[in-house]
């Protein structure tokens, strides 16, 4: 019995060293659990593009949007576990999703094998230019003045738990409204009949420009260079309000190390592009490389702190 479990164990070995000497040599898929349009969907095309030129196969983008990000997340972790089906997960997918849902198909730390983080992301919390809101002042004294009259949309974790930790914080009573991605929520301001959303300064930036829609303030714990005159919301109405999501590749557990080092080194030159990262800082996007190891040790952080402002925002999971 111990000779065959050596055995086993050493083409087992030699399996994967061989799997990882010819990778790789065919089309890699990056699975996204939301829409397209939505700023996870724009990063990980700016990914794929890199991955494509350096591997010289073709890295394809698989929108599988729906059940906060959960049908993507639980389409990977079932995947092979070989390097070409990917995850582009996010706070909403690993950090955050147990905080919101009863019943989760996948476990977010045995399920995945960490491959690099790859970036962290800002938000801010928008109205619709017909409300005549300017500030967060303005926004509390309407809302205050008008109970139940302020609904908020939402189409991630981030969005959901800023709102919510702001709506306590502030003691505010505004509503929050799901949407599956934030562009329907955005067509809703658009069109007056939604008043505000948590929006990605990506989608936010070019509406933001021509006035339809004002920023009132930015999630994440610093002002942004694009909207220098825009506070946070932590140094205006929501005092200890910072919320940042973040954003990185994982993969099914038990892709062998030889390739998780790979992909990770390649998502590393792609972070250290100085046109990509000036590219993406303009949409909010900063690029804040781990590596596998690290990234393993990062999320279990990133449960915790997210599991706290959950809690802060008084969340329970249906």
């Amino acid at each position: 019995m111990f000779r065959r479990t050596i055995f086993a164990t050493v083409c087992l070995f030699y399996a994967a060293a061989g799997l990882a000497a010819g990778y790789p040599n065919q089309a890699i898929t990056i699975v996204v659990p939301f829409g397209a349009g939505t700023s996870t969907d724009v990063f990980a095309r700016q990914i794929a593009s890199h991955l494509s030129i350096a591997f010289k196969v073709p890295t394809v983008i698989d929108n599988k949007p729906g059940a906060g990000g959960m049908i993507g997340s639980t389409a990977v972790a079932r995947a092979r576990a070989n390097g070409y089906t990917l995850l582009m997960a996010t706070n909403t997918t690993h950090s955050v999703v147990r905080n919101l849902f009863q019943q989760v198909p996948y476990d977010p730390e045995s399920d995945f094998s960490p491959v690099a983080r790859v970036a962290r992301m800002t938000s801010l919390f928008v109205v619709g230019s017909s409300l005549g809101i300017k500030s967060g002042y303005d926004l509390v004294s309407y809302a205050r003045s008008n109970p139940g009259k302020v609904r908020y949309g939402y189409g991630n974790s981030s969005g959901l738990i800023a709102g919510e930790m702001l709506k306590q914080i502030a003691n505010l009573d505004i509503s929050p409204v799901a949407y599956k991605t934030n562009p329907q929520a955005l067509n809703d301001v658009l069109n007056g009949s939604l008043e505000a959303m948590i929006i990605d300064l990506a989608n936010g930036l070019p509406q933001i420009k021509t006035g339809r829609i004002i920023p009132i303030g930015i999630l994440s714990g610093k002002r942004v260079k694009q909207l220098p005159d825009v506070p946070t919301l932590n140094e205006s109405i929501a005092p200890g309000l910072e919320v940042t999501a973040w954003s990185g590749l994982l993969g099914p557990a038990g892709i062998p190390k030889d390739i998780i080092r790979i992909l990770s080194d390649e998502i590393k030159r792609f972070c250290s592009r100085e046109d990509v990262r000036e590219k993406l800082l303009a949409t909010g996007v900063e690029l804040d490389f781990l590596g596998g190891g690290e990234f393993k040790m990062n999320l279990r952080k990133e449960q915790i702190r997210w599991n706290e402002m959950a809690n802060l925002a008084k969340i329970r999971p249906e």
